[in-house]
């Protein structure tokens, strides 16, 4: 019986199948760059910490409204720059941190929380430890620039952005490294709730006022408790890996103590200012309960460091109180103009 073989297929067949095979392998290739760039994107997102950007525009808007209390009229386009600054300034700080504090974070990541031990993209590896330099020395570059660009409106501001530019820089990075030598938390929080509202104080006002210093005082404090707070769950690997921070040179119940101090210190402040300047602390009042609770938290939380809740709950309220009682100033600030 004849045998026959199979015959080729028709060039425009032949044509058609490759041509689909591209498109399949195109189609395969698109979606998963898409996929690649979507991840890396999030995974920026994250390293860049969202939240406490956020903060950082509350606290410029602070000083804004402070400004603009005091009968100042806003300039709408100085207030943008300077808040462009500022958030260069905050991302460089945070990108670096999160460079030269990766190995605490690696060993810590099983502890971390929502707001410590940083954000987890740098030992996930989901983004190289050279990218995320690069990223903090770019934002360093934009913030120089617009540095020297507000030298020409403002030369003080520029001085007030140049120190949050250095402290913010070598909270964690050498030679400096602020954070293990026993300073960074109180850099940190100067630079943070002192430092960015006069950043926005005096880019409108053109001035310096000891006023600020009354009002930012209880915020630097109550910030720096944040910080104490935040250094609890990471105590361990802190340890482990050299970092000195408060909490690891006092130890768990030093820290507590100073825990506690700040947080009484700032509700003295909260109080003199509710007395003294009633009109614009009028909203104070509403963080007292919530300075009473995160000391309490606190001292709780000693004994529950392996409870990840636990954790949680103190850095979350950490944020909280911190959030509200700058929101509750520039509330007040604001109505007080109406």
């Amino acid at each position: 019986m004849a045998t026959h073989a199979c015959a080729p297929l028709p060039a425009t067949i032949q044509k058609r199948g490759l041509i689909d095979e591209a498109n399949a392998t195109t189609r395969t290739c698109i979606f998963g760059m898409q996929s690649f760039h979507l991840g890396t994107l999030f995974a920026f997102v994250k390293l860049t910490r969202p939240v406490f950007l956020a903060g950082g525009v509350l606290l410029y808007g602070l000083g804004i409204a402070i400004a603009f209390a005091q009968g100042v009229t806003i300039n709408p386009t100085l207030a943008v720059v300077g808040q462009l600054m500022v958030t260069a300034i905050q991302m460089m700080a945070q990108y670096a941190n999160e460079v030269f504090d990766v190995d605490g974070d690696l060993l810590n990541a099983h502890g971390r929380t929502f707001f410590s031990g940083g954000s987890g993209v740098l030992p996930g590896g989901r983004i190289t430890l050279s990218t995320a330099r690069n990223a903090a020395r770019a934002c360093a570059a934009v913030a120089i620039l617009l540095i020297g660009l507000m030298a020409l409106q403002n030369p003080l501001v520029s001085a007030i952005a140049a120190l949050a530019l250095f402290g913010g820089w070598f909270y964690s990075a050498p030679p400096l490294s602020l954070m293990e030598s026993g300073w960074g938390e109180l850099s940190a929080s100067t630079i943070v709730a002192l430092l960015v509202p006069l950043t926005g104080y005096v880019l409108q006002a053109q001035r310096l006022d000891p006023f600020m210093l009354f009002i930012c005082l209880p915020l630097v404090l109550i910030h720096w408790a944040m910080l104490v707070a935040f250094e609890l769950p990471d105590y361990e690997a802190d340890k482990a890996v050299g970092k000195r921070t408060q909490t690891v040179r006092l130890g768990v119940r030093g820290a507590f103590i100073l825990h506690t101090l700040l947080i009484s210190g700032a509700l003295v402040g909260i109080v003199l200012l509710i007395l003294r300047v009633s009109t614009y602390a009028r909203f104070l009042w509403l963080a007292i309960p919530l300075l009473v609770w995160q000391c309490f938290s606190y001292g709780v939380s000693i004994k529950a460091r392996s409870d990840q809740r636990r954790m949680n709950l103190l850095t979350l309220g950490a944020v909280g109180l911190f959030s509200l009682t700058a929101a509750l100033l520039v509330a007040g600030f604001v109505i007080a103009v109406r």
